[in-house]
């Protein structure tokens, strides 16, 4: 199916699921000040076109443990970038790194992870080093002190103020 350019009333339609994916219909119709069957329409048209990935729950981890979030800095030895599949693969499948991206710059990717303790974390990392398989040759790792801001949304507008 392909795309259309999205205009300002599906863009405040992903703004406000983004709030709250759990608004009704009714209420989201009338936030947009569309009647509730246009707006059903748009928003099943946003998710067949893929704007919308799923619906999901945050949950506040540490309602349920005291948790160590750490951002790591992971670079591979040189025999590691042919083996690109094989460490991505093997990161993806850590139940601790919610989030993994490759990026420019000193290293290859940058890992979030979320662990029980400290401990643990130093486990996962020391198993990574350790491994042949893996080729890592560095973690720099950065213990979060204190979250200043959180957004479970994203921007949505081309342009910022």
């Amino acid at each position: 199916m392909k795309s259309r350019t999205l205009d300002q009333t599906d863009l405040e339609i992903l703004a406000i699921l983004q709030e709250d994916g759990r608004i009704t219909n009714r209420n989201l119709a009338e936030q947009v000040g569309l009647s509730p069957s246009p707006c059903l329409e748009r928003v099943r048209r946003l998710q067949d076109q893929g704007f919308i990935k799923r619906f999901t729950a945050v949950i506040d981890v540490e309602k349920l443990y005291d948790p160590v979030f750490v951002y790591a800095q992971i670079t591979l030895g040189n025999q590691g970038r042919g083996q690109q599949a094989q460490i991505e693969d093997h990161l993806r499948g850590l139940s601790q790194i919610v989030q993994l991206v490759e990026v420019s710059g000193d290293c290859d990717y940058i890992a979030h992870f979320v662990c029980p303790s400290i401990a643990d974390y130093q486990k996962v990392t020391a198993t990574l080093l350790d491994s042949e398989n893996l080729a890592v040759e560095r973690i720099v790792s950065h213990v979060v002190m204190r979250n200043v801001k959180e957004a479970t949304g994203l921007p949505l507008e081309r342009g910022f103020d």
